[in-house]
């Protein structure tokens, strides 16, 4: 399966290569627009933050979210780069704000 970042990207880089190629403009707007918004709608699905922030959202200790790394991780929605540990911002859920 590939990358939702990478298919955005490619599909960015595509209507460039279009509009260079002598597309019709409109066209190529589109795909960068359709390619921008999805973007944009699958942002919390392609951010990664780290642990620090994770546990910032959440509300919970390190230790709650380090003990669900591991499935997080086999589902692709966890990683460790180096030593630091990075969460999709998806599967890391806000807490609630108290009502103002």
């Amino acid at each position: 399966m590939r990358d939702l970042a990478e298919v955005l990207q490619e599909a960015h880089e595509g209507a460039e290569k279009l509009a260079a190629w002598g597309m019709e403009p409109r066209i190529c707007d589109v795909v960068a627009r359709f390619a921008r918004d999805v973007g944009m709608a699958a942002a919390d699905f392609l951010v990664w933050i780290d642990e620090t922030e994770a546990s910032q959202r959440c509300g919970h200790h390190v230790r709650w979210l380090r003990a669900r790394f591991d499935g997080w991780q086999a589902a692709g929605h966890a990683m460790k780069v180096g030593r630091r540990r990075m969460y999709r911002r998806i599967v890391v859920p806000e807490k609630l704000r108290a009502a103002q």
